[in-house]
């Protein structure tokens, strides 16, 4: 099967960033399957990576652009990549968002090699850009409805990272066939042994009598990462250390801030950091932290940090709603933290005084991690969804 997988933001082993597309595009092309990967970044590249083929187009993106730097980079990437859809050779064409606009580049390569294409939804777009207000032009917003309705109506089937967002695209494609494959448990990178957690806390300087609580993720406006700072500063002196690793909008706001509130800024804001890296601190972790901020547009997220924590087998901390909160909480596998800084400073308080606690916690973490949300398992899902396809 020739599947034309199509993804601006895919990264490559050793870079930041989601590895979703690259852990089930080498899963593909492990089982046979011929991938050609199209994806954008700051160089053009051609290379072959684990039998698939990438094809990286000269689209710059960051986290730290601003609104009307991500348009541009959206509007370059659907333009340049719709040209090579259109000419790469396939039996079904995978196209993954955000942003929307990969979906143009998706049913151009439909069109043109007159096959299938699965649209794969990863976040609610344009819905939650518009419901948080960065979308308010009333001709951007009609222009994005109309692509998200395109969307839909193009692909054959949909793929929802949640059950949230499932619904979502049904209250747009009523009639449309969509399965849920949430983000996943990379059990092969995160499950660590304790002397390798051991070792890499004293590579850190982490003493054997502190807490210490990790964030991965991103660092815009969506992630209430003020909250987490304030927080931070609030327990330092109750042997609790925060670790924020990422970059994005936000990063340097957030350094100001840590500096004013007394913190030592290079040890909590570390900086963006390779997968491979990421999994040593989140399995060297006490607790793996999940922000958001509060709207309940947000809730149906998908999150890397809550599955990388439960592939880690550590306990999660929640601060906010949703499906990921309900699975982890109701599997005794985490805490969810209130919105107020001086009840969450004694909640995290109390939650960090029994070990034991922590301890059936991380087992739980990593029981529901192997049930619920194991690669292996979802990349069956997905196969099974694009064979049916290219067969049906």
């Amino acid at each position: 099967m020739k599947v034309t997988y199509i993804h601006q933001h895919f990264q490559l082993p050793g870079e930041d960033g989601g590895s979703r597309p690259y852990e089930f595009a080498r899963r593909m092309a492990a089982d046979g399957h011929d991938v050609t990967m199209i994806c954008g970044g700051a160089k053009a590249l051609k290379t072959e990576v684990e039998g698939i083929r990438v094809n990286r187009l000269a689209v710059p993106y960051r986290n730290a652009m601003s609104v009307p730097e991500r348009m541009v980079s959206f509007a370059r990437f659907m333009v340049k990549s719709s040209i090579v859809a259109a000419g790469t050779k396939a039996d079904v064409v995978y196209a993954s968002s955000t942003p929307l606009t990969v979906a143009v580049p998706g049913i151009v390569g439909k069109v043109f090699q007159r096959v299938p294409m699965i649209f794969e939804v990863r976040d609610l777009w344009p819905f939650v850009p518009i419901e948080l207000g960065y979308l308010r032009n009333p001709l951007a917003i009609r222009i994005a409805l109309t692509l998200e309705t395109m969307a839909y109506r193009c692909a054959h089937s949909v793929v929802a990272l949640s059950p949230g967002m499932k619904k979502g695209v049904l209250e747009v494609a009523p009639q449309k066939e969509v399965t849920v494959i949430p983000n996943a448990c990379d059990f092969e990178v995160f499950d660590k042994t304790p002397a390798q957690r051991r070792a890499f806390r004293v590579q850190q300087g982490w003493g054997d009598d502190e807490t210490v609580v990790v964030y991965a993720g991103g660092f815009g406006p969506t992630y209430h990462l003020e909250w987490v700072v304030r927080l931070a500063a609030a327990v330092r002196d109750r042997g609790i250390r925060f670790v924020l690793i990422g970059e994005g909008r936000d990063s340097q706001r957030l350094r100001l801030l840590a500096a004013e509130l007394g913190l030592d800024v290079d040890s909590v804001l570390i900086g963006k950091r390779s997968k491979t890296e990421v999994a040593g601190y989140v399995a060297a972790a006490d607790l793996v932290l999940s922000s958001l901020h509060e709207d309940p547009c947000l809730e149906v997220n998908s999150l890397n940090k809550v599955f990388d924590g439960l592939a880690a087998g550590r306990p999660i901390l929640v601060n906010h709603e949703g499906w990921l909160k309900d699975a982890v909480v109701e599997a005794g596998a985490g805490w969810q933290l209130d919105r107020s800084l001086d009840t969450a400073v004694q909640q995290l308080t109390t939650i960090v005084s029994d070990p034991s606690g922590l301890e059936r916690a991380g087992h739980r973490s990593r029981e529901l991690g192997r049930a619920r949300f194991d690669r292996d398992d979802l990349y069956r899902t997905l196969i099974t969804v694009l064979e049916n396809t290219v067969d049906a």
